[in-house]
């Protein structure tokens, strides 16, 4: 069944539950009070007819007594008499006035209540006149006739009030019951429809609201067990944008993690996971390539089967560390390959408190190993089998020109000067890569002492002083009595292979300027020359290994292209920096940082 569409708000469905009942309720209680009100006008109906009867019975029994005192009197007068006659024609005025009250807003008894009205006063005025001639023993003055009459009217009035008002009460007792069996249907009635207004609430409720919320949560669940969503809600309102926020979230999820996949399944290194008991749980397709095993052979094995026994100490210990400080380590060690081949690997873990697992990269380092090892036999070649045997052919190369061993031709001698110059700079080459060795195994001494910078530059001059002038280069130094934390000796090489090559690149009548200034705890110095200049696209590589300028500019101007490698390892080393900045063809500025003293 397709879920419910809404287009109601949140607040607005709020509001139809709370507005329809309450009208209906509204509605059901001016109903009830116009019944009530009804039957409370029957009430008084009812009432006030009983009242009319009463005082016409009142009426009657005192007209009798007025009578009856009258008959009396005639068989005796007496003042009591007198007192007891006056005393009921009072009491007959009170209730017929009592009676009037009574029926004033009756329309239907007017007409008959002024009638008995009429006949009532008459019927006083009768009653007072017999009453006056009994009291002067005038019989003769009474109008038998008449009196009978008007006795009879008043009869036949006293009837006709008293028969309208039994009919009043009989329809006012009809009017009453109808009106409380009204109510009562109108209670049960209205109790009928609130439970259905109820039901249909709720009915409209739970499509609208709690079964959307319901689908909402199921796909919540869903999207955190990444199972399959129920089909979006649809509409405009709150749960409906809620529940398509969260299918996107889906989608978005199910991307990043096809991403990740890609990664995992794309990546060179073995990205795997280990429990507490050092056995594999998730292992990527790497395995294959880089230990020779598919995954699922290694899942629920040990990490450690394919450790090389004489690295399975090690790595046990650097594991379980990992594991009991709840960190992230790295180490090397050897690992066996499927096929039974050694592998230098470097391994990269972090312990998950949540998961409980080790997450590792295993990065296949034996070719870089091996790079290492070829290195160390290329150094250790250049070292013992090429530098002694060099240095002993140049040896040999000046007894030669010097004659120690007799007279040399002037065109050989010429051919031994030149192939002198080239042992001389392959001599310097193997040094220089000698010295970036060491400096990059961290073998390079270094003697870190007090040094007055003005010492280093005088240094400096002396041993490039001669060359400077010989190429027309003036050399300024500007004087400076900073103190710096350095080794001495290998500053001076700094500064004499950045002031070489300063001349070297220079015109003559140019100058080479040396300028030092504090900056924070360092001092910088600076080289600055008026030469060729350095293109941009040569700047980011001037101090990698072998860099030149110019292709040509080994030949011509000389030098191995390490230089500058040795200049920035040596000022990196004493915890400095290194730099330059440079136009074409307006010069350049080397400058290097040291620590103050």
């Amino acid at each position: 069944m397709a879920p419910f569409k809404t287009n109601l708000k949140l607040a607005h469905q709020g509001l139809v539950l709370v507005s329809i009942p309450l009208v209906f309720e509204l509605v059901f209680v001016l109903s009830l009070s116009g019944l009530q009100h009804q039957t409370e006008i029957e009430a008084a109906r009812l009432s006030r007819s009983k009242d009319i009867l009463t005082e016409v019975n009142i009426l009657a029994s005192l007209f009798y007594e007025a009578v009856t005192t009258n008959i009396t009197a005639a068989a005796g007068k007496t003042a009591a008499l007198n007192n007891r006659f006056d005393d009921v024609v009072k009491r007959i005025r009170d209730h017929l006035g009592a009676l009037h009250s009574l029926t004033g807003g009756e329309r239907n008894q007017t007409a008959a209540m002024m009638r008995f009205e009429r006949t009532v006063d008459r019927t006083l005025r009768l009653l007072n006149q017999v009453h006056e001639s009994v009291d002067k023993g005038a019989w003769q003055d009474i109008n038998i006739e008449e009196s009978q009459q008007l006795l009879s009217e008043l009869v036949a009035d006293l009837r006709v009030v008293s028969r309208k008002q039994t009919e009043t009460q009989r329809e006012s007792s009809e009017n009453e019951r109808k009106a409380r069996r009204l109510v009562q249907q109108c209670v049960f009635a209205g109790v009928a429809v609130n439970v259905l207004l109820a039901l249909a609430l709720v009915v409209y409720f739970n499509k609208s609201t709690a079964a959307r919320l319901k689908i909402l949560m199921e796909n919540t669940l869903k999207l955190g067990r990444r199972e399959r969503l129920s089909p979006a809600l649809i509409g405009t309102d709150e749960l409906a944008h809620l529940d398509q926020t969260i299918h996107r979230m889906a989608e978005e999820l199910e991307l990043a993690i096809k991403k990740e996949r890609a990664i995992l399944d794309n990546a060179s290194d073995v990205i795997c996971s280990i429990d507490s008991l050092g056995n594999f749980t998730a292992v990527n397709p790497a395995a294959t390539d880089v230990l020779g095993y598919e995954p699922n052979e290694l899942i629920g094995k040990s990490s450690v089967r394919i450790v090389l026994p004489a690295a399975l100490q090690s790595t046990e210990r650097a594991l379980n560390s990992i594991i009991q400080n709840k960190s992230t380590g790295t180490f090397e060690n050897q690992m066996k390959h499927k096929d039974g081949r050694p592998i230098d690997t470097l391994w990269s873990a972090h312990w998950s408190e949540d998961e409980q697992q080790l997450f590792c990269v295993i990065h296949d380092i034996s070719a870089s190993k091996e790079m290492l090892r070829v290195k160390q036999q290329f150094v250790s070649t250049l070292s013992h089998d090429l530098r002694a045997p060099l240095s002993s052919l140049k040896v040999m190369h000046a007894s030669l020109i010097k004659g120690v061993y007799g007279q040399v031709p002037e065109a050989a001698s010429a051919k031994l000067q030149s192939a002198n110059l080239e042992l001389v700079r392959l001599i310097a080459l193997i040094n220089d890569l000698l010295e970036i060795e060491k400096m990059e195994s961290g073998k390079l001494e270094m003697e870190i002492r007090d040094v007055l910078i003005q010492s280093v530059f005088d240094q400096t001059a002396n041993a490039i002083g001669a060359s400077a002038e010989e190429a027309g280069i003036e050399l300024v130094i500007n004087p400076c009595d900073a103190v710096i934390k350095a080794d001495e000796r290998r500053l001076v090489q700094v500064m004499v292979n950045l002031v070489g090559n300063a001349v070297k690149f220079s015109t003559s009548g140019k100058s080479v300027v040396l300028i030092a200034c504090r900056q924070d705890l360092h001092l910088k110095v600076e080289v600055k020359d008026f030469g060729r200049g350095i293109p941009e696209s040569k700047l980011s590589a001037i101090f990698d290994r072998f860099g030149q300028v110019e292709s040509a500019d080994a030949t011509e101007k000389g030098g191995t292209g390490l230089g500058l490698a040795i200049c920035k390892a040596i000022v990196e080393q004493l915890g400095g920096e290194i730099g330059v900045r440079s136009k074409l063809d307006s010069g350049s500025i080397f400058w290097f940082t040291v620590p103050l003293s």
